[in-house]
């Protein structure tokens, strides 16, 4: 949502675009809107669907060159793709639907049956008889996949047996998609084109566009290389903005000079280096932008533009999210963004649960039970290494009593092009004291009293500590059928240092529907409705209650 542009109508559709936290928001124009109306862009119209289809109909021209856009009616009760529905649209009302607790209106026959859909597959573009392909999966055909070039596969292609009836060639070969795509062929054929051709562009002030458009062609031609394949542009810094680059279409990434100079080039230039001060732009380039230190084309030359082409290199992701309590009002934006990007989502199924509004077809879907832990890290692994993007779900925070130690604990055997980033979500300990009041407004500690994976003795240890140094105490994992005394015992243990009316609070399943708030005090202290659901507070010697809240002092005066 962060790169949209929101069109309000009135206060009210302004004040749900504020809470969409939109980094663009305007009042509506046909003008504006027609500014803005450019391919892979997106478009978030706050108005009735009859309306904002009258508006954007004159505008609408094809499937490539149409920006996405979403419908939200002014009450947020509704969000409904328009157009780019593969693109970006589906995923963008999911994200929308979630932040605003609305209903995503999704009506694609590919998400109404849960089947893949080829045109919404990041990070490729579709080629031939797609509607027709889609429309055969969608009653159940499995197609039969062809990878000559052994390009990275879709992951939720490669299931089930195919009839002959569907083939899906996954290619940036132009000839061999050219011969692949005959029209008389007897089966319906896709082509899906890997987008990870980056090219390098340099030029002088007076290129043209007609000649870096015939310059790339040949350059593309002797390279065999569809057009579809290219994902962007790179150049100098001081060409960005040229015309004749710019007319090309595609993203432009640029590098100060100083930068391009010290990239290793095979065809460096004097004559080059006394114009821009560096001796390579397109080969060097293209190089950054890959992140690969080889070319799969050197420099081509026109009179006034050179062009190179190099592959970007592609290696596997690995995000750990954070989901909060399982309530998505309480996810992140990053979070919600980060899942409905990834080739595959891992997680204990009731987390996959929480979140399933957000994932799409499109995207592999691994639940497992509870206690198979290691088993997930190892299969995100796995996938890593095999150059996917990968979500291992986490309730709360995944730093905390979570997946992300133990995925980085792991990391030996991950490929070390493999990246790991782990989004943030609030964690029990956080959301429960919400709903208690101010519990932790002073120090405070958390101790897992589960004795799985840490001895008792060790977790005994603590717990004193915790007492003597007078830290609110807040117990994950605070009591299972199997293990139902732990608890009492680390009460028993804080109880020696301090009073009777310290307040102690329970939180079961914080904002989730079956939750429950508990307030009591050492003194009356009973375990007997605890269950690993609950989060246990146990107050400092300062805490107190107060309007059926308890609140821990920071020391402030109040005078």
């Amino acid at each position: 949502m962060s790169n949209s542009i929101a069109f309000t109508l009135n206060e009210q559709g302004d004040e749900l675009a504020r809470k969409l936290m939109l980094q663009t928001t305007q009042r509506f124009s046909k003008a504006t809107l027609k500014e803005n109306w450019i391919p892979n862009s997106a478009i978030i119209l706050i108005m009735a669907v009859p309306a904002a289809i009258r508006l954007i109909a004159p505008l609408i021209d094809d499937k490539e060159n149409d920006p996405s856009v979403v419908a939200i009616d002014s009450t947020g009760t509704f969000v409904t793709p328009l157009l780019g529905a593969h693109k970006v649209a589906n995923q963008l009302a999911r994200e929308i639907a979630a932040t605003l607790g609305a209903t995503a209106v999704i009506s694609t026959a590919s998400d109404s049956s849960n089947t893949p859909a080829l045109d919404a597959y990041k990070g490729y573009c579709s080629l031939g008889n797609v509607a027709q392909a889609i429309t055969l999966m969608t009653s159940g055909i499995h197609p039969r996949i062809l990878n000559p070039q052994k390009h990275l596969i879709p992951l939720t292609l490669a299931k089930g047996e195919s009839d002959g009836s569907l083939e899906i060639l996954i290619s940036q070969n132009s000839s061999l998609i050219d011969d692949f795509l005959i029209s008389n062929a007897p089966t319906t054929r896709v082509v899906l084109v890997p987008k990870d051709i980056v090219l390098g562009v340099g030029c002088s002030s007076y290129a043209t566009h007609d000649e870096l458009e015939s310059l790339l062609k040949s350059s593309l031609s002797n390279a065999n290389l569809n057009k579809h394949s290219i994902l962007g542009i790179a150049t100098i810094d001081s060409r960005k903005d040229h015309p004749a680059i710019l007319g090309l279409g595609y993203e432009i990434t640029s590098y100060p000079a100083d930068t391009l100079s010290q990239v290793p080039t095979p065809n460096p230039s004097a004559v080059v280096e006394s114009f821009m001060q560096t001796a390579s732009v397109s080969e060097a380039a293209a190089i950054l932008l890959s992140g690969s230190p080889s070319l799969l084309a050197e420099k081509a030359k026109s009179e006034t533009a050179t062009i190179a082409i190099a592959k970007k290199s592609k290696p596997g992701r690995i995000f750990v999210v954070g989901l909060g309590p399982g309530d998505l009002s309480l996810i992140s934006p990053l979070a919600m963004r980060t899942i409905g990007s990834m080739d595959a989502i891992i997680g204990f199924s009731q987390y996959i649960e929480y979140v399933k509004q957000l994932i799409n077809p499109n995207q592999l879907v691994e639940p497992s039970p509870i206690g198979y832990e290691k088993g997930r890290v190892q299969r995100a692994i796995q996938l890593g290494n095999d150059g996917y993007s990968v979500a291992i779900l986490s309730s709360g925070d995944p730093g905390i009593y979570a997946l992300a130690s133990l995925l980085y604990e792991m990391k030996p055997s991950l490929d070390p092009a493999v990246t790991i980033e782990v989004i943030p979500g609030i964690t029990a300990a956080l959301s429960s004291a919400s709903l208690l009041g101010a519990p932790l407004g002073h120090d405070h500690c958390y101790i897992s009293l589960s004795d799985l994976l840490t001895p008792w003795q060790s977790i005994e240890t603590k717990v004193s500590a915790a007492a003597k140094g007078d830290f609110v105490t807040v117990f994950y994992n605070p009591k299972s059928k199997n293990r139902d005394w732990q608890l009492d015992a680390a009460i028993k243990t804080l109880a020696e240092y301090r009073p009777v009316e310290c307040p102690v609070g329970i939180v079961r399943n914080a904002y989730r529907e079956s939750q429950q708030i508990t307030m009591m005090t050492l003194g009356d202290f009973d375990s007997e409705s605890v269950d690993m659901n609950c989060i246990v507070f146990v107050g400092s010697s300062m805490s107190y209650i107060s309007n059926d809240k308890i609140i821990t002092p920071r020391g402030y005066r109040l005078e």
